[in-house]
């Protein structure tokens, strides 16, 4: 065996013993409500490095028996460690195909390119692993997801039905508010009143329009503060009634939703993961694990 081969099979050694405890730690906490600041952060640190490490070794794996070996066993570990539930079956499944998708795309970049730079050979291959993780942990989530909806169907929060009302009930409670222009009302009134008071003076139908638009405010205005609380209660029993029919659904739709959501993040936070990749294969070049070498070919090419 090579030095290289070595080199490879330690690389998908360490991987699968670094991700079998992550997946561990990741089934472990999924039942967790409360979970501390350190241990929180202590944890995206471990999956940020777990990424960045990932992809160097998809594109540092060469020969077919490493790479079958990291591609195929990631899956298994995640399967054995999910308890061989459907939806850890799933997500390995997607999974593998991930990272052999991946791994051919850093490969094609790392053969395919002059010279040799971070940025565009990891890039895409860190959003490839990435997107792998969000599969890792929807699948992994998926039978709490479902145990909640069977309880007591989907919720929405108080506080974000009112985030998302209160400018509209700002407006339909304000004191300006109405279906008709001001002047219209003020018409309208002033009619009701001659009708009704022929023989009133001027100075008293005046007081008494006065009195009658000021009863007649927005009748919203005076359930201002509940009404935050109702529109919530509907919604969330129209949520309840589909959600608790149809957990399986709901839930594969949730997470189906949150996966294309972050395919808008998932371009953002690979920009700092590549800066960590850098700094990686700085100190492994200057402890003589990787090198960059360099090497002639000939191009042809037609010419008149």
């Amino acid at each position: 065996m090579t030095t290289t081969q070595q080199k490879q099979l330690g690389l998908v050694i360490f991987m699968l013993i670094y991700s079998g405890l992550m997946f561990w730690y990741t089934v472990y906490n999924i039942n967790v409500v409360n979970v501390y600041p350190v241990i929180l952060t202590a944890a995206i640190i471990a999956v940020t490095f777990w990424v960045a490490l990932l992809t160097i070794t998809l594109g540092l794996l060469e020969s077919p028996f490493p790479s079958l070996s990291l591609v195929m066993g990631l899956p298994v570990l995640l399967t054995v460690v999910g308890g061989f539930t459907t939806s850890a079956i799933g997500a390995a499944v997607v999974l593998a195909i991930i990272l052999a998708a991946g791994q051919n795309f850093i490969r094609a970049e790392i053969k395919g390119r002059i010279k040799f730079r971070i940025l565009p050979t990891f890039f895409n291959g860190t959003r490839y692993v990435l997107f792998g993780l969000i599969i890792i942990i929807a699948g992994l989530s998926m039978d709490r997801i479902i145990d909640e909806f069977n309880g007591r169907g989907l919720q929405v929060p108080e506080t974000y039905i009112e985030a998302v009302s209160r400018p509209i009930i700002k407006v339909l409670t304000g004191p300006n508010f109405t279906l008709l222009s001001s002047a219209a009302v003020d018409q309208a009134v002033a009619r009701q009143i001659d009708q009704a008071y022929p023989n009133l003076p001027p100075e008293e139908k005046l007081k008494l329009q006065q009195q009658v638009q000021a009863q007649s405010s927005n009748p919203l205005a005076e359930i201002n503060d509940q009404l935050p609380q109702m529109i919530t209660s509907v919604i969330n029993q129209q949520l309840a009634l589909i959600t608790r029919d149809n957990p399986v659904i709901t839930a594969v739709a949730i997470i189906i939703g949150l996966i294309l959501v972050s395919r808008i993040f998932v371009p953002i936070i690979a920009f700092p993961i590549v800066g960590l990749i850098a700094l990686i294969l700085i100190i492994v070049q200057h402890l003589g694990f990787v090198f960059i070498i360099k090497t002639q070919t000939t191009v042809e090419r037609l010419k008149l």
